[in-house]
């Protein structure tokens, strides 16, 4: 009995550790890096995106899948640690996750706990916001980057970090963030198992064979190990919109490109975000999976991203031409901040 009485007070030590409050990190002037949690509804206050724009036919996919019940909501948030940096405001900057997190507003599920993984606390060296997200982007932990207001298929551009939406917020009645059909479209491409036309490359049952490209670690896009790439799906986003928009010469083939281009014209426009939830992810899936033959064409590997929007050295991260067969995405380690 007193061992069991030990291994239980060991236990309940061990989750108290694990259940700093994340009200009481913020209150307290001491600096603070590791895990504290709370549940959405006292953490939504306290948050703030580094980002413009989500996906939303990417939050419905999401929605869909991961957040039909509190119970799956919960498992969702449990399997999925926040990564966050404490701004010298005194709020935590979401550096990863805006989609998860914008899926979990929508449902409504607003009791779900919420454990948010603090990288870096930036309250004590008397920054500017200015200075703290001059930080942030040079080490590829926010995204600076959008379409020019009122043009979706522009491609993005540079903004200020004053442009960002100042709440965090994806509910039937309010977003926060525009919507970015291409950074949906990259989601989705991730997804696809079987392309017609498309040679095969494994078994018809290989998820990872037809996908447009590899998530990777590192910014080389290849490594197995190491940290995630930041935003890299805005990277592929970026590349899909400009060939689709601007340099169809980029296509493999005319044909392709007018099927991938008539699809995508094809999705429905949300007009708010009430209409979220009807959206249909299965259509999205299969305009991603036309864009297959683009994503593993000759071009990308000579193409380029605009490095003043993304951290690297411009290279599509994770990009593999020709039918091949893609590995499992590896666990990349969480984001780092100096």
């Amino acid at each position: 009995m007193t061992l069991f009485l030990l291994i239980s007070l060991l236990a309940c030590t061990q989750d108290a550790r694990a259940l700093i409050d994340c009200d009481n990190v913020l209150s307290s002037a001491a600096p603070f890096t590791g895990s504290c949690n709370n549940k959405w509804s006292n953490l939504k206050p306290l948050v703030k995106p580094t980002q413009s724009g989500v996906g939303w036919a990417w939050v419905a996919y999401k929605l869909n899948k991961s957040f039909g019940s509190s119970s799956d909501a919960q498992s969702e948030m449990d399997d999925s640690p926040t990564p966050v940096a404490i701004g010298p405001d005194g709020h935590y900057y979401v550096v990863d996750d805006h989609h998860t997190l914008s899926a979990l507003d929508y449902s409504g599920y607003d009791e779900t706990s919420v454990t948010l993984n603090v990288i870096c606390d930036k309250r004590q060296e008397n920054y500017s916001m200015a200075d703290f997200f001059a930080d942030l982007s040079a080490q590829g932990l926010c995204y600076l980057g959008a379409h020019p207001k009122g043009k979706p298929n522009g491609l993005p551009e540079l903004i200020p970090y004053t442009a960002l939406p100042k709440d965090f917020s994806f509910t039937p009645d309010h977003s926060s963030f525009a919507d970015d059909r291409w950074r949906a479209l990259a989601g989705f491409s991730r997804k696809v198992t079987e392309v017609e036309g498309f040679p095969k490359c494994g078994s018809n049952d290989d998820k990872n064979c037809e996908r447009c490209f590899y998530r990777g670690c590192g910014h080389d896009g290849q490594a197995a190990s190491g940290k995630g790439v930041p935003f890299f799906e805005f990277q592929w986003a970026y590349f899909l919109n400009d060939a689709t928009i601007y340099n169809p010469s980029l296509w493999p083939t005319k044909e392709q490109f007018e099927a991938f281009s008539s699809a995508y014209k094809a999705l429905p426009e949300s007009s708010s975000p009430k209409a979220v939830k009807d959206t249909d992810t299965s259509a999205w899936l299969s305009a991603a999976a036309l864009a297959v033959p683009l994503c593993r064409g000759q071009s990308v590997a000579g193409y380029r991203v605009p490095t003043s929007l993304y951290k690297g050295n411009g290279v599509l991260p994770g990009f593999v031409t020709g039918p091949v067969k893609l590995e499992a995405d590896p666990q990349c380690s969480a984001p780092q901040c100096n």
